[in-house]
Parts: C-alpha cells; sequence; structure tokens
C-alpha cells in the first residue's frame, strides 16, 4: 500500500488511514511519501514506512515500484506528479485521488499545463471531491461526473491507544464517587501549576482528586515532594499505593499509564504547553477518550489542531493556576465537561465516511488479487 501526501496537512490524516488499514489487516505493508520537504511532527504508525518520494524520472520511480510493489496508490492533493504517477499506473497500480479540493485545478496558478493535468488526472480510477466545487472543477478538467464521488475530507483523527486493563480496573475501583481532573506528561513547572490550581479547586470541592502523569524522563519522586510540602496527602503509583477516600493527589507511576487515566479522566489540562520552550501533545488522543481538553499557550506542534478545537467549543486554553482552578472547577458540572468533550469527539470524527470507504475498497481490492487470510 502506497500513501502520499500531496501537502504536509494531509499527513496527519493519511497516518490515521494507515491505522485503519492496519488494524483491518495487521500483516500489510505500507509505504508513506509527502510532497513536502518537511517532515511531520505528528506520530507515524510503527508498521508504516515513510520514506523519500521518488524522483520525477521514469528510472527512480520504477525503482521505488520495485522495492515496495505497491498495489494501491492513494494519493491527496493537487500537486500531482506526472511521471510518478504514469509510470504507477503502467505498473498496474490501482490509482486514488483523495482529499480533492476546488483550489486544486484552478486555471491560475497551475504548477502543471492544463492539458498535462487532464492526463494525470485520468490516471485515476477513483477520484475523491470534498465538497461540490471540488466536484465541479474536477468535471471542468475533464473528469467524468460518474468518476467523481463526494465523500467530504479523509478523517483527520489519532489512534487511541490501548489503556492497561488491570491497572484501569484498579485505579477505577478506588474513585466511584470522587470529582477527578488529570494533568497529563507535565513539567515540573506545570506540576506547580497543576497543584496549585487544585488547592483552589478543593476549596469548592474538598473530595476532588488530581491525577499527575509526568511527561517522559520526569522523576516522580520530585512531583512527590512537591505536593507534600504543599500539605496535600498523596497517593503514589510505583508503590501500588492506590488512592484512598482522604488522598488529594495520585501520582502515576510512570508516562506509561497516561491512557489508564485518560480513559478515567473527563477534565484533562495537557502539559507540555505552558513551558516557554513547549510545543503541546497531540489533543486529538485524548479527546477520542472522550475527555474535556484544557491547555496552555504554547502548542506550536499541534497548533491548528487545538485552534480547531478551541473555535468549536472542543478545548480551552488557560494561562495559570487561577484560570486553570476555575476551568476545571466549572468543567467539574458532568453536563459542561460533556459538552466540550462531545464537540471534540464531533471534530475528529469528520471524514469518517470516506476514511472508512478507502479501507474498504483498498481491502477488496488487494481480496481481489488473491490475499491469504
Amino acid at each position: 500500500m502506497w500513501l502520499h501526501a500531496g501537502e504536509s496537512s494531509d499527513v496527519s490524516a493519511l497516518n490515521y488511514l494507515s491505522h485503519r488499514l492496519l488494524q483491518m489487516d495487521s500483516s500489510a505493508i505500507i509505504v508513506m511519501t509527502s510532497q513536502s520537504s518537511d517532515r511531520s511532527p505528528l506520530r507515524a504508525e510503527n508498521s508504516v514506512h515513510n520514506v523519500e518520494v521518488p524522483e520525477e524520472s521514469s528510472t527512480s520511480v520504477q525503482d521505488f515500484l520495485n522495492i515496495w510493489c505497491p498495489h494501491t496508490l492513494i494519493c491527496t492533493g493537487g500537486k500531482l506528479r506526472p511521471i510518478m504517477l504514469r509510470v504507477a499506473a503502467n505498473s498496474g497500480v490501482q490509482m486514488i485521488l483523495a482529499n480533492s479540493k476546488a483550489t486544486d485545478f484552478k486555471p491560475k496558478g497551475f504548477r502543471l499545463l492544463p492539458d498535462v493535468t487532464r492526463k494525470v488526472l485520468r490516471l485515476f480510477s477513483e477520484l475523491y471531491a470534498m465538497d461540490e466545487l471540488a466536484a465541479n472543477q474536477l468535471n471542468r478538467m475533464g473528469v467524468a461526473p460518474n468518476r467523481i464521488k463526494l465523500k467530504g475530507a479523509l478523517q483527520s483523527a489519532a489512534a487511541m491507544p490501548d489503556a492497561p486493563k488491570a491497572l484501569t480496573e484498579e485505579l477505577l475501583s478506588t474513585l466511584t464517587g470522587r470529582t477527578l481532573w488529570l494533568a497529563a506528561c507535565v513539567s515540573t513547572n506545570e506540576a506547580k501549576v497543576a497543584l496549585n490550581a487544585h488547592q483552589l479547586v478543593m476549596q469548592r470541592d474538598h473530595r476532588s482528586l488530581l491525577l499527575l502523569v509526568p511527561g517522559e524522563g520526569i522523576d516522580r519522586q520530585i512531583f512527590l515532594q512537591i505536593a507534600e510540602a504543599a500539605g496535600l496527602r498523596v497517593a503514589c503509583g510505583a508503590e501500588k499505593d492506590l488512592p484512598d477516600g482522604m488522598t488529594q493527589v495520585y501520582v502515576a507511576e510512570s508516562h506509561e499509564t497516561l491512557t489508564a487515566c485518560y480513559r478515567l479522566s473527563p477534565v484533562v489540562f495537557l502539559g507540555q504547553s505552558m513551558d516557554e520552550e513547549a510545543k503541546g501533545l497531540d489533543p486529538f488522543i485524548p479527546a477520542a477518550f472522550g475527555c474535556a481538553l484544557l491547555y496552555g499557550p504554547n502548542v506550536s506542534v499541534y497548533e491548528e489542531r487545538y485552534s480547531r478545537l478551541s473555535e468549536e467549543g472542543g478545548a480551552q486554553k488557560i494561562r495559570n493556576a487561577d484560570t486553570l482552578a476555575q476551568t476545571v472547577s466549572y468543567m467539574s458540572n458532568p453536563a459542561q465537561s460533556a459538552k466540550m468533550a462531545l464537540a471534540a469527539w464531533e471534530i475528529i470524527s469528520e471524514g469518517a465516511e470516506l476514511t472508512d470507504t478507502l479501507v474498504e475498497t483498498v481491502l477488496a481490492h488487494y481480496d481481489a488479487l488473491g490475499r491469504t487470510s
């Protein structure tokens, strides 16, 4: 399977498509290339080979095909590579164009001559337009209407990591009736902000419990010392010291427990977002668990995702302990946290129809080629 991102903005959607394909067939071999020279900061599936796109020469493309032997190529965007696509089509590769926008093939600003573009578009067996305007533009470029399908954009979501079942059940059994919130992957500075905020939260709800997950490589003992110095009652997962009715802060054993905490916590403050050098965590992962999302001002790597979530009411930016405490207290109302979580879920679910369709198309083609079960 070959996935090619015509624009860097398409990489995350193709990453998620690769995850869905591997869910359906764990033996699949997927290779991903990108038109952009920028390396995507988004996490790719472990079984996906991210490689350089072949040069625009018949020899280079054929060498690429000889190595990977893809049966299907899914391209996104309007920056088409005519030699690459022609050689692939001549080799019997099934060709699919997805995420086609109205601006991709406008007469002005073509990178290719219009007649070349028309010929290249004929190589695709299926073309998926994001909207009516995109479909009309493809039709004006000579694509027959019956070959154009309206399915919207590809889904740009994040794979849900598995949560350790035993840990989830152990924590859940001790947390019934408690108001929970999570500070995820926090730095030492962010832990201090979260602990200060939690003291304010407990003034409104004395049964509130903060789950504190250290960022990768951070010693949890530092968090224990800070919490204890603040006079908070702390339990630590490292000693299998589960929280009880008197515990005010639970410091997770390690970063590996994060997924279990996402599953348990209705409200999450996402760390790696307040320090000056911070770049943010992927918000789509906790959104997939139905969490209401809070974050700091420094999320440059995932800025587009946070902006979309914030604009649609699926996340809220905070700047200090006071605003964090106020927002956590407000979100402790189940109706409010559910409202925010639903808004985030709707965003990460956009494009599911096209993603599902492509998964079915690819697997059906694979079966037709004689895939062994």
